[in-house]
This record gives C-alpha cells, sequence and structure tokens, in this order.
C-alpha cells in the first residue's frame, strides 16, 4: 500500500472516498494534497447537515466551522495514495476499495 510520499500508481475508479461528516472541519488540507484534484471543500445544505451529521457535539463543531466540509466531487480519478487520509487533522477521511 502506498504511502504519502509515494506516486500514486493504483488504477483510477477502483476507490471509494468516504468522509466522516461527524469529524470534518473542512480545513482544506485534503484539497491541497491531492495530486487527482478529488476534494472540494463547501458548505454543507440544510438537508445534508440533517441527514449526515448525528449527535449533538457533533452537529455543534460543524456548525463552529460554518459547515464547511469536504466532498469528493471527482472521486472516480483517485488513485489510491492515501495523501488525503494522513493530511486529514481530523482523521475524517478513509479510501477503500469499491465493491
Amino acid at each position: 500500500m502506498p504511502g504519502a510520499t509515494d506516486f500514486c500508481q493504483d488504477e483510477a475508479g477502483r476507490w471509494t472516498v468516504l468522509i466522516d461528516r461527524n469529524r470534518c472541519e473542512g480545513k482544506e488540507d485534503c484539497v491541497r494534497v491531492c495530486p487527482e484534484a478529488v476534494f472540494q471543500v463547501r458548505k454543507l445544505t440544510d438537508e445534508e447537515f440533517d441527514r449526515e451529521v448525528t449527535g449533538w457535539l457533533a452537529r455543534l463543531k460543524v456548525r463552529a466551522h460554518k459547515k464547511r466540509q469536504a466532498f469528493a466531487v471527482n472521486e472516480d480519478a483517485c488513485r489510491h495514495c492515501r495523501r488525503c487520509e494522513e493530511a486529514c487533522p481530523e482523521k475524517a477521511i478513509a479510501v477503500v476499495a469499491r465493491v
């Protein structure tokens, strides 16, 4: 499995990028380190917030960060270098094989 300093050599389109909405603080580290431009940070819609953020503490934290979160808008380009996982200060990202 490649580390953060390795070139992304896995085949694109084989990976699912999971983002924990209860942990993400939208700090954009994933955007900066991803060589494939998989990520974008934007504000959660009210519907997304209601559906995906659970627990009062998580809801408070997400609101404190103005509901800004990362989204894998170009997930099919992910080549599993895992730089995003390693860069995320909240450990809110996991890249897993598609089933």
